[in-house]
């Protein structure tokens, strides 16, 4: 996976790109993040190359979401077990 901080910076560098960028010019941008170049239809390249993009810096932040939500998850458990151990040692100790 390519990291959140690089997608930004490619996402940063297909913006500053003209209007009337052409399709080489998109596609070797977006093979630095490593995303399919979207094909063009109604809409221009630039803006689903955008999309794409955005769509990739999503899931990269939805990724580390749930490695840090796992974390917090086994702090809070071990905090849990410390805090019954804590109980019990008070209750046998009355």
């Amino acid at each position: 996976m390519t990291s959140s901080k690089k997608l930004k910076e490619i996402l940063s560098e297909i913006e500053q790109a003209p209007i009337s960028a052409g399709c080489g010019e998109l596609s070797a941008i977006m093979k630095k993040a490593g995303i399919l170049t979207p094909t063009a239809g109604m809409d221009s390249l630039k803006d689903k190359c955008i999309g794409s993009l955005y769509t990739a810096i999503q899931t990269e932040k939805m990724f580390e979401s749930c490695v840090y939500a796992k974390w917090s998850c086994f702090c809070a458990a071990v905090a849990a077990i410390a805090s019954c151990i804590s109980v019990l040692l008070c209750l046998f100790r009355g």
